[in-house]
This record gives C-alpha cells, sequence and structure tokens, in this order.
C-alpha cells in the first residue's frame, strides 16, 4: 500500500493547522486565568495599601480577614474556584506597595 505524497501532504498541513489551534487555545485559557486573579489580587492590595496608609493596619503585613473586620473589602470569592478566599491571606506592605497572592 502506497501513500502518495498528495495525501501525506494533506495530513500533515491539518497535524500541524491541529497543533498550532491547540497551544493557542490552551495558552489563551491560561492568560485569561491569570488576568481573573490579577483582578482580585490588585483591589486586594489597594485596600490593604489604604488601610497602612490611613495607619490602621499596623506593622508590614496584615491579613485578608483583618481588611474585612476593618471595612476595607467584603469577602473576596477566587475567580476559578468559585469559593471564599481565606481569611488567613496575608498581604505584606514594603512602604510603597502591598504584595499578595492568592494562587
Amino acid at each position: 500500500m502506497e501513500i502518495n505524497t498528495k495525501t501525506l501532504s494533506i495530513v500533515l498541513i491539518a497535524l500541524i493547522i491541529l497543533i498550532v489551534f491547540v497551544s493557542t487555545v490552551v495558552k489563551s485559557y491560561r492568560n485569561h486565568i491569570n488576568n481573573l486573579y490579577e483582578v482580585v489580587e490588585r483591589k486586594i492590595e489597594e485596600e490593604a495599601k489604604k488601610c497602612f496608609m490611613e495607619e490602621k493596619c499596623e506593622g508590614t503585613e496584615t491579613t485578608l480577614g483583618n481588611l474585612i473586620s476593618l471595612g476595607y473589602l467584603d469577602k473576596q470569592i477566587n475567580p476559578v474556584t468559585k469559593e471564599y478566599v481565606s481569611e488567613d491571606l496575608v498581604i505584606t506592605f514594603d512602604g510603597k506597595e502591598c504584595i499578595t497572592s492568592i494562587r
């Protein structure tokens, strides 16, 4: 059974298109998930920075639970799992900006 070059070329082109399509979809999905997390993290960090600037939060660290109890935030929802973010989440303040990660 011989495979002619025309059939082989069509199969190879289809395979290349499929690989490019799948890799593009995976990259777009990962980028979307990262953007969802970034929005929630940025919101938490901005409110934590307000708390530190108004000197209601002391030291260099605070927790999400502390920000909620002080009225800066409501409970935050993880955008992927749709569960509440733990109130034990630590937010670190270095004098200029706050840093946290919910991932």
